[in-house]
Formats: structure tokens, C-alpha cells, sequence
């Protein structure tokens, strides 16, 4: 057997090197921060809805889809992505600690609890969706507070909110300015075609509230009400000129805070034609919490739990002053006050009756109306209190939770902690470039631009709604330079200590929540976003220091194990499901406006029978659809019964059943079902005045007069008891008609 050579000098010097891939560890975490400030910016400012607002008719103008489900659970899906790049670092580097506290625990158990009601809520469609923005939103939460431990991430958190703001001020003025008079001039001449597609008439209540709004010019945005735009402009401004004084004291290059503080007084313009009364005192607030943080911060720190147990207590007194106030008196200090009291004496009556579960998230609405005053004529969603929302739809848990997790918020974001200081960081993490802010507003653009622009349209319309995204990032490259940049002669990211914009950011979750307890711009995706990031932020930068906790390496690799799952069974059981079936149903909705009911019968049949969740609109807007076609009545029947199956607390659906039926001839019509469905819809909002009076007529005509003169008389007496000016009232006329079918 022959020897083997023997090594010589270079073989035993010889030294394998590896690859250090674990360098690269850091940037994970990196995307992961762009992509969830660049997802809340782009959730912040598009539009988002449930269902189309106005039923499709046949010729009727093809409205842009923008907005809906399809594209609302699809950002959401990415919305956990951020979360799942921390995990996936955190199984592969075992030096990053994880942070998660009480606050986050909380928080995600009022996502699930929202979530998980979809199975006993009459609308499951809107508590699936809302429930799946809920826990997009705890996620984003966790996911801020693993990745803003820095003061210079935090300053890219203000840049973030000074970019929302200058876009928010942006929009506001050229709807002013441009918009509303072309809006108002449309109306005016297209008034006879728009109240004929959308069945309004000169007398009804939709057709005033809709031509008075804009009449008025009040302002429209983004969101769903003027006063959600309100609190998002007071909420953002607090951290835009928190930030401007920031750069003031630091005694930077001027052109940087006036930047700022020009983006603030532009949104304050705005925020004069919301017509918001609540945004007259919550800037004021806003800037108190500053100054009493910058001033007595540090000696109100030494007393924190005393403090904070007298700040506790002054909350729990102020509610109980409030409520025993509109108790005894049976108002609140001003009439828009008065007005939130009576909705929350309705919401009451319905917590009374659903107290342990509550009615679902999102199903506020369809229980409401059968216990609203008869004063109360508003047909609300929601009761303009995020604590009475939670209790009316989550249940005594649910209400109990959402207390738990704003005390305990609280109490962690106003810890005595600060950020570490700039020297004490590697130098791959305090200077580096421009590029984190680049690809975050370039990302967020192309998530707008994907979420608000409906591409099948006319190509005038894609080519106006682009070359406004462009505009938008402009803006938001500006404003992030003017925010984050250091200075003109060193231009990289920000990393000075920043106490201002601290207290800027502690201040901002506090008027964005005073706002929440007699608005509902909490429950608004975008809005919750922006709520859900801010939050988190401030819990990663209060929080305590990570150094010497034990690392459970095994159950972080089981966690990311899991989270990857969840998120692959929500793309393929939830997502793709959901997005396919709201494609169709849209898609039937250009079928029917293109004057073809057969094939868009055969979309909404399709989205009903395929939507992971029981959407009783797709039913109903196939029975609408057979409706136009005039096929066959008992096919037509059929689905408008699934509908209301499918939701047994929407009146409208019973309403439509009886009005198809009334339009058969006399031999063929159900009288038993007709009644049953006009009483059945009377039940479910007895103090409509409308729908009583459908059922009054329809006794009359039926020939059963006493019950016919029971109903018209029951109408006089909810119509006597709106103020004079409300435009559900009855005309003059109507009354007088229905005096003489009583004396009849």
C-alpha cells in the first residue's frame, strides 16, 4: 500500500475563510421598517369602503373601483409582512431580542376577539373584513415596536407624518379651490340623471343631505367623514410642529422648520372647512401635553405611579361627571354633544340585549335602528365613542379590553425612557444614506397608486389620477427632506436626540383619541394604520432595555414557524378568495351599468356562491339584477330570500321582497309574505318613518283599514317629534294626504 504524501508548509498554513452572510442579517429588518412606514402612508391616504356606495343601474355612469375589499385585505395581507421579517431575522439571528408587552398582548386580543365575533354577527362579511384590518393593524403595532428603538427611526416616524400631512393639506385645498365648484356646477346641471340613478327624488332625505353637503362645501376626503379628517390633521400637526421645534431648538439651517411649519398652516386650512367642532380644543390640548412635558417632565417622572394614578382617576371622574350629566338632564353641554348622548342612550338599549358576545364587529348599524330615539333620526354605523363601540360589538370583554389596552398604552409610552444615544450605536445604523427614505416614498406611491386608481377606466382618468400620485411624491420627497435630513452640508438621516418630537408623538395618541371618544376615525383602516405604527413606535422607544434577557431560541423558531403559516393559510383560505369573489361582483356591476343583467346575474351568483364569507350584498344585487331583467319572478325571489338569509338584521332586503312582490300582478302576489317583510322591516328600525309608512299603505291598499289608520297615525307621531329643520321630516303635503286616509 503506497503512502500518502506527506503535507508540505502550504498546506499546513492553508486557512478556510466563510462567508459572513449573517451581516446581512440587519437589512432584513430594514425592508421591514420601509415597507410598514411606506404601507401606513399609503393606507393614510386612499379611500377605503365596504360596499359601492350607490346601487349600479343600467346606462348609469361606470364609478371607479378603488378602495373596496379586494384591494383593503390584500394591503392588509402585506401589512403583516413587516411582522414577519422580524420574526424571520429572530430565527436566524439569535443576538436580536424580540420585545413584547402587555399593551401588544392586549391589543392583539381585541384584534382576534373582533375577528373571531364574524361568527356570530348578522353581517359576517364586514366582521371578517374589519376584523382582518383589526389584526393587520396589532400587527403593524408589534412590528413598530421591534423596529423603532432609535431616535433616528423615530424622526423617520415624524418624516412619515409630515409627508401624510402635506398630502392630506394638499388634497383639502384643491378640492376647495378646483373640485368643488366643477362638483357643484356637475350637480346643477346633471341633477334630473344623478337622482335617477341612484332612485332619489326631490323629496328625499338622501338627495337633501347629499345636495346639501355639497352645497355647503363640506370638505371631502379621504375618509369617511370630515371629522375623521380632523382628527387625523390636528393628530399629524401636533407631531409635524412638535418636530419644527425640535429643528428650532437644535438651531438648524432655517429653511427645515419653516418647511414644516408651512405644511402645518396649510393643513390648518383645511381643518377650518371640516367644520370640526372638536379640532377647536384638541390642538389646545395638544400643545398643553408638550409644554407640561418639556417643563415638568422629569419631576412628574419621579412620582410617575402617583401620577399616573391621578391622571387615571381624573379620567374615570370626567366619565362619570358626563354620564351623570346627560342622565339628569338629558342633554350634554352643546347640541353636536347632545346629539352623540342620544345615540349613546341607543347604543345601551343595545348592549342591554347582546351584553356577553356583543352584535359583531362592524354590525353596530343593523341592531341600532331598533333601539334609536325617535328624536335620534340619523341611521348611524357607528355611536362616536370607541368605548361604547367596543362594548355594543365586542361584548363586555371586548369593552374591558379596549379599556385594558389604552391604560396599559399609556403607561408604557410614558415611561422615563429614552432611545439610546448616536455614539453608542454602530455606524451602519446611525449614518445611512438617503436611500431608506427614497424607497419609502417611492414604495408608498406604488401602493397608493395600487390600492386608489381603478386601471380599467377611461384612460383620462388614469392619466389624471398618475399624474397626481406623481405630485404626492414630490411632496412626500420634500417633506421627508425637511424632516430627516440633518442639515444642507451634512445630508444624511437625522440621529439627534429629539425629546420635542417625542412628547410630539405622546401628544398626538392622546387628541387622536380624544377625538375617538365622540368620532370614529379609529375604526377607519387608514386611520388605525397610522394609530397602530405611532403606537408602536413609542412602545419600542419607551421601552426597557433587552440587554440580558433569556433568548427562547426554540419557541422563536416555532413562532416564525407558525406566523408563516397563519400568513400562507390567510393568502389561499381568506385573501384570494375574497378577492376573486369582489372582482366578479364588481365585474357584474359594469355588466348591469352596460345594459347586460343576464351576465351580471350570473357575476353576483358566482361572488355569493365563492366569498369565503356569507355576503348577503352579492345576493342581493343578483335579486336587483333578475329585478332589471324581469326573468323569472320566482328565480327573483329566491335570491332576494338568500340575501335576507344571509342577513337577517338588514331591512332594506325584506323592503326590496315586498316591493318586488307589490310589482306582480294581484293574483300572483304573497300578501302573507308582503306584510311579513314591511312588518318585519318596521321591527328592525320602528322609528322609520318611511318604512311605516310603506306598511300603512300597503294595509290600505290590502283593504284592512284600522291597521292602516294605526300606521299613519304612529307616522304623524314620529314625524311630530323631529326638530323642524330635519329633513326626514314629511313634507306639507304628504301630511295633509295622510290625515285625510285617516279620517277616511
Amino acid at each position: 500500500m503506497s503512502k500518502s504524501p506527506s503535507k508540505t508548509a502550504t498546506d499546513r498554513n492553508l486557512r478556510v475563510e466563510y462567508y459572513d452572510w449573517s451581516r446581512w442579517l440587519p437589512a432584513l429588518t430594514s425592508v421591514a421598517f420601509a415597507l410598514a412606514v411606506a404601507l401606513v402612508i399609503a393606507r393614510a391616504i386612499s379611500s377605503d369602503f365596504l360596499r359601492e356606495a350607490f346601487d349600479a343601474v343600467p346606462g348609469g355612469d361606470a364609478a371607479p373601483h378603488a378602495g373596496l375589499p379586494d384591494t383593503a385585505v390584500s394591503l392588509d395581507l402585506l401589512c403583516f409582512l413587516p411582522a414577519l421579517l422580524v420574526l424571520i431575522r429572530r430565527a436566524l439571528d439569535r443576538t436580536y431580542v424580540l420585545r413584547f408587552s402587555i399593551a401588544h398582548a392586549l391589543f392583539l386580543a381585541l384584534a382576534l376577539l373582533a375577528w373571531v365575533s364574524t361568527f356570530w354577527s348578522a353581517d359576517r362579511f364586514a366582521a371578517g373584513v374589519g376584523g382582518f384590518h383589526f389584526l393587520a393593524a396589532a400587527a403593524v403595532c408589534w412590528a413598530g415596536s421591534q423596529l423603532v428603538r432609535s431616535w433616528q427611526r423615530l424622526r423617520v416616524i415624524g418624516a412619515m407624518a409630515a409627508g401624510i400631512l402635506a398630502v392630506i393639506a394638499l388634497q383639502g385645498i384643491f378640492y376647495r379651490t378646483v373640485e368643488l365648484a366643477d362638483l357643484q356646477r356637475m350637480i346643477e346641471k346633471d341633477k334630473a340623471r344623478i337622482m335617477a340613478e341612484r332612485g332619489w327624488t326631490a323629496d328625499s332625505f338622501a338627495w337633501k343631505q347629499f345636495s346639501r353637503k355639497v352645497a355647503n362645501g363640506e370638505m371631502l376626503g379621504f375618509y369617511t367623514s370630515p371629522n375623521t379628517t380632523a382628527a387625523m390633521i390636528v393628530t399629524l400637526a401636533a407631531i409635524v410642529a412638535a418636530l419644527a421645534a425640535q429643528r428650532l431648538r437644535d438651531r438648524d439651517e432655517p429653511v427645515w422648520p419653516i418647511a414644516l411649519i408651512v405644511v402645518v398652516l396649510a393643513s390648518l386650512y383645511v381643518l377650518y372647512f371640516t367644520g370640526a367642532r372638536a379640532a377647536l380644543v384638541t390642538p389646545i390640548i395638544a400643545i398643553a401635553l408638550i409644554a407640561i412635558g418639556w417643563k415638568f417632565g422629569a419631576r412628574l417622572s419621579q412620582r410617575r405611579r402617583t401620577v399616573f394614578a391621578a391622571a387615571c382617576g381624573f379620567a374615570a371622574v370626567c366619565t362619570s361627571g358626563v354620564i351623570g350629566h346627560g342622565l339628569y338632564h338629558g342633554t350634554l353641554l352643546h347640541d353636536s354633544l347632545t346629539f352623540r348622548w342620544k345615540y349613546w342612550l341607543g347604543s345601551a338599549a343595545v348592549f342591554k340585549d347582546h351584553w356577553l358576545t356583543g352584535v359583531g364587529y362592524g354590525n353596530f348599524g343593523y341592531s341600532y335602528l331598533a333601539h334609536r330615539l325617535p328624536e335620534a333620526s340619523e341611521e348611524i354605523k357607528d355611536p362616536h365613542n370607541l368605548f361604547v363601540r367596543a362594548f355594543v360589538e365586542l361584548g363586555v370583554v371586548g369593552g374591558l379590553l379596549m379599556i385594558g389596552f389604552l391604560v396599559r398604552l399609556a403607561w408604557e409610552i410614558t415611561r422615563p425612557i429614552l432611545p439610546p444615544s448616536p455614539t453608542a450605536q454602530p455606524a451602519l445604523a446611525t449614518k445611512p444614506g438617503l436611500g431608506l427614505v427614497l424607497a419609502i416614498a417611492i414604495l408608498a406611491s406604488l401602493l397608493n397608486t395600487f390600492a386608489a386608481i381603478d386601471f380599467a377606466r377611461d384612460p383620462g382618468y388614469v392619466a389624471t389620477e398618475l399624474l397626481r400620485r406623481l405630485l404626492m411624491l414630490g411632496l412626500l420627497l420634500l417633506t421627508f427632506a425637511a424632516a430627516s435630513v440633518r442639515s444642507a452640508k451634512s445630508v444624511h438621516l437625522d440621529d439627534r436626540p429629539a425629546p420635542l418630537l417625542l412628547l410630539g408623538l405622546i401628544a398626538a395618541v392622546a387628541v387622536f383619541l380624544v377625538h375617538n371618544l365622540i368620532d370614529f376615525a379609529l375604526f377607519e383602516p387608514g386611520p388605525m394604520l397610522l394609530f397602530a405604527l405611532l403606537c408602536g413606535a413609542l412602545i419600542g422607544v419607551r421601552g426597557e432595555s433587552l440587554a440580558g434577557r433569556k433568548k427562547w431560541n426554540r419557541a422563536s423558531v416555532a413562532l416564525t414557524g407558525a406566523a408563516l403559516t397563519a400568513w400562507l393559510v390567510a393568502l389561499i383560505a381568506f385573501v384570494l378568495p375574497l378577492v376573486d369573489a369582489e372582482t366578479r361582483a364588481q365585474r357584474g356591476d359594469d355588466l348591469l351599468r352596460a345594459n347586460n343583467p343576464r351576465a351580471a346575474t350570473a357575476a353576483y351568483k358566482y361572488a355569493f356562491d365563492n366569498a369565503p364569507l356569507r355576503n348577503a350584498d352579492y345576493a342581493y344585487r343578483a335579486g336587483r339584477s333578475l329585478i332589471i331583467e324581469n326573468r323569472d319572478p320566482a328565480e327573483t325571489e329566491l335570491w332576494l330570500s338568500q340575501a335576507i338569509a344571509a342577513n337577517l338584521k338588514d331591512g332594506n332586503y325584506r323592503l326590496t321582497r315586498a316591493s318586488f312582490q307589490l310589482s306582480q300582478p294581484d293574483n300572483k302576489q304573497n300578501r302573507r309574505q308582503i306584510i311579513a317583510d314591511l312588518q318585519s322591516a318596521v321591527a328592525l328600525d320602528p322609528n322609520n318613518i318611511q318604512s311605516r309608512l310603506r306598511l300603512a299603505e300597503t294595509f290600505d291598499r290590502f283593504g284592512d283599514r284600522s291597521k292602516a289608520s294605526e300606521q299613519y297615525r304612529k307616522t304623524i307621531e314620529l314625524n311630530d317629534q323631529l326638530n323642524s329643520d330635519e329633513p326626514k321630516r314629511l313634507p306639507a303635503a304628504d301630511l295633509d294626504r295622510i290625515k285625510l286616509l285617516i279620517i277616511k
